[in-house]
């Protein structure tokens, strides 16, 4: 019975977070430009992520978002240039314009990618356990959290989809 109770409260832990994890955006101040329309296809992939039970990846469009805002505070090597590309294509679909479509990447590009993918994750993870949203915790078992986490050098922000 318990562990059942405990599946249960995972997946309405992994529903909630589909729908209010925070998104990863590079640091410099760009998160606030992120569309509307890519906010919105961040949840519909996020809900597609979790029924297929894929857990442990970030999704295109959430590497989107944290490239396109990479892209706004400096230029990008070429290689982050293609892997945004790529994740444009298989964001976007048949949609993707053809001067940006890029249908495949190298085997190097496709490592560099999931690590991307599994570093966002981890991120939105660490942030949900922080604001005390993760499987089985009940509110009585929250800690208080501070309002404002301190910036330091090699952390990311993040917003709030």
């Amino acid at each position: 019975m318990a562990t059942a109770t405990k599946k249960i409260e995972k997946d309405i832990a992994e529903m909630v977070g589909a729908l209010s994890d925070v998104i990863v955006v590079y640091p410099g101040g760009w998160g606030d430009s992120l569309p509307e329309d890519l906010k919105n296809r961040i949840t519909m992939e996020r809900l597609i992520r979790l029924m297929k039970g894929d857990l442990d990846l970030a999704t295109n469009a959430e590497c989107c978002a944290y490239l396109m805002t990479a892209s706004l505070v400096a230029p990008m090597q070429y290689e982050w240039a293609e892997i945004y590309m790529y994740c444009f294509t298989q964001m976007m679909g048949d949609k993707a314009p053809e001067d940006v479509r890029l249908d495949s990447l190298n085997n190097y590009m496709m490592g560099k990618l999931d690590h991307l993918k599994r570093w966002i994750r981890t991120r939105q993870l660490q942030r949900r356990k922080e604001r005390g949203r993760f499987e089985g915790q009940r509110q009585k078992d929250r800690e208080p959290q501070q309002q404002t986490l301190p910036l330091e050098f090699d952390q990311e922000v993040t917003i709030v989809s």
